[in-house]
C-alpha cells in the first residue's frame, strides 16, 4: 500500500510497511492519496483509492491509530433512475469503506473498464455494456 499523509508541517509518503504498521509523529493528518499494489504471479497491479468521509487520521502522542483499508474488495454498484434510463456506476469498496477505481492498472497502464450483462428474473439476458471511466 502507498499512502500520502499531509501534516501541518510536512507531507509524508508511506510506500511500504513493516508488519502492517507505519511509524509517523503524533498529530492530525489528512489522507491525500492512497493505492494498493500487488505483484501476484509476477504481474504488477495498482488500484487508486479515495476515502469519502474518512479523510482525517488523528494519532495521539505515544499511541497508535488504525487506518482500516484494503482487501477483501467488494463490487459496489450505484443505480440512479432518470426517467426511463438507469445509469449504473461501479467501484470497488475496501474493508474500511474506502472506494477504489473500477479498473486497475497493469504495469502502469490503465485496463479496459469492466463490462456487464443485465438479466431478468428468468435468467434471460436483456442488455450488455461497458462501464465508462469518469
Amino acid at each position: 500500500m502507498s499512502l500520502v499523509l499531509v501534516f501541518e508541517r510536512c507531507v509524508a509518503l508511506l510506500d511500504s510497511w513493516e508488519n502492517g504498521a507505519w511509524k509517523v509523529p503524533a498529530g492530525e493528518y489528512a489522507v491525500s492519496y492512497f493505492c494498493l499494489h500487488s505483484k501476484k504471479g509476477g504481474v504488477d497491479w495498482t488500484l487508486h483509492g479515495s476515502m469519502p468521509g474518512q479523510d482525517r487520521i488523528a494519532i495521539p502522542p505515544g499511541q497508535a491509530a488504525v487506518l482500516k483499508v484494503g482487501v477483501p474488495l467488494t463490487p459496489k454498484f450505484e443505480i440512479s433512475w432518470r426517467g426511463e434510463t438507469a445509469p449504473i456506476g461501479f467501484a470497488l469498496a475496501g474493508v474500511g469503506g474506502e472506494t477504489y477505481e473500477a479498473g486497475g492498472r497493469l504495469g502502469g497502464n490503465r485496463q479496459s473498464p469492466p463490462d456487464f450483462k443485465i438479466f431478468n428474473r428468468a435468467g434471460k439476458a436483456l442488455d450488455r455494456g461497458t462501464f465508462e471511466y469518469g
